[in-house]
């Protein structure tokens, strides 16, 4: 059952996530802390997605995943370092000038964490043709919308979109790794 748990945290994010940005509607060139810093009730529905959401997954990928993959201490140390950035980006809203440096900050943080924590979990030898096809195909967009973030600025006018497809693809790689059965 606690395998379970994993997909369940997930799957809350998603749902925390789609009724943020329903409910608090904004352009697409925000990012989703943008979109939460425009009220005081999508900002702690925001710190308590990322928080208690964040806190959840971090225990099982650490008790369960990466013990289950195989993954090495650098995975957990990694993880524990997204964990870190993730809880200052959610209790720092990006308002104003400092705030909004050290949100910032920690956002892309997290999500530069990202891409090394998706070649560690698809380089585990745990892992069925399908999980790496899955896996490989949202690494190669979560590569390809950073390039594109940084050298296309109209892609920039679309950020909201590419930032919520890049932690789906991100999410995506895990479930696949933890629920698709090996090889």
């Amino acid at each position: 059952m606690f395998a379970l748990t994993g997909l369940l945290f997930i799957v809350l994010s998603w749902v925390a996530g789609l009724y943020l940005l329903v409910t608090w509607k904004g352009q697409h060139t925000m990012s989703i802390s943008q979109h939460t810093a425009s009220a005081k009730g999508a900002s702690r529905l925001f710190a308590a997605t990322l928080i208690l959401g964040g806190a959840g997954l971090y225990f099982w990928l650490i008790t369960w995943f990466a013990p289950k993959l195989g993954l090495p201490g650098l995975f957990t140390a990694l993880v524990t370092l997204t964990v870190v950035v993730q809880f200052i980006a959610a209790i720092v809203p990006d308002t104003d000038a400092w705030k909004s440096k050290l949100h910032r900050f920690a956002a892309y943080t997290m999500a530069a964490l990202y891409l090394p924590l998706s070649w560690y979990i698809l380089n585990s030898h745990n892992l069925s043709i399908v999980t790496r096809l899955i896996g490989g195909v949202c690494l190669l967009y979560m590569i390809t919308a950073v390039i594109l973030f940084l050298i296309v600025k109209k892609a920039r006018n679309k950020y909201l979109i590419f930032q919520s497809l890049y932690i789906i693809a991100f999410q995506l790689i895990i479930l696949s790794a933890a629920y698709l059965p090996p090889v």
